[in-house]
């Protein structure tokens, strides 16, 4: 009898637990989309203490993700950059442009879930004044209510990484418009090519009963009188 009952209870544990990770996966948002940068609510403080325009994935940027990774591809400029991270909080290393005449530098990043905001965090080496300097930067994405995209970053040294904010606004993708078109208008067309592209001839309502003409290789009825 315990063991039955302990069973039930495990099995109980089980359900809710497999339910609690099925809500917190399904609060998840797809970043998965094309972004281009609002200037107006993209900021930055610098050390100076005066705000400045901060777009930290470029004008624009498109975003893929699927349950294991979320990959960035990047515009800036004549700059294109692909970065890839695992969501699994396991590390993934991408390549950043360096400065002008120096080499691209590798960055470590571990990106994991914080309830519906993806929290990346990047370490990577640099050369300042001759010197290795170790930068660590914190970036925060989620989505707002009225649907942007908004990346907080927050990071050490606070000289080289200034506490910014990034707003994207989704780019709508073009839908596919179909037009439905009677099969009569086949018929009527004049010698020479239908609508799809092979040659048809012309035929004409007749006050008795329409035939059926072909038209690429399928039977089409004659408009009536009206049409």
């Amino acid at each position: 009898m315990l063991s039955t009952r302990l069973a039930r209870a495990m099995a109980a544990a089980w359900v809710v637990c497999a339910c609690a990770v099925n809500a917190a996966a399904h609060d998840r948002p797809d970043f998965s989309g094309t972004w281009t940068a609002d200037q107006a609510k993209s900021a930055r403080t610098s050390s100076d203490g005066k705000t400045r325009k901060a777009l930290m994935l470029g004008s624009e940027f498109t975003a893929r993700q699927d349950a294991t990774t979320l990959t960035l591809r990047i515009t800036s400029g004549p700059l294109h950059v692909t970065a890839v991270y695992n969501l699994d909080g396991s590390e993934s290393t991408n390549m950043s442009p360096g400065g002008a005449g120096q080499p691209d530098i590798a960055v470590v990043s571990r990106a994991s879930w914080e309830g519906s905001k993806l929290v990346i965090r990047s370490t990577s080496t640099s050369q300042s004044d001759g010197k290795a300097l170790t930068i660590e930067s914190v970036r925060t994405m989620f989505l707002d209510t009225d649907g942007t995209l908004v990346i907080d970053r927050t990071g050490t040294p606070i000289s080289e990484v200034p506490e910014t904010r990034s707003v994207y606004t989704k780019v709508r993708e073009p839908q596919a418009i179909l037009i439905s078109l009677p099969h009569c208008l086949i018929a009527r067309l004049p010698y020479g090519r239908s609508l799809r592209g092979r040659t048809s001839r012309p035929t004409w309502p007749s006050p008795r009963r329409p035939r059926p003409q072909v038209s690429d290789g399928a039977y089409v009825r004659q408009c009536p009188p009206d049409q």
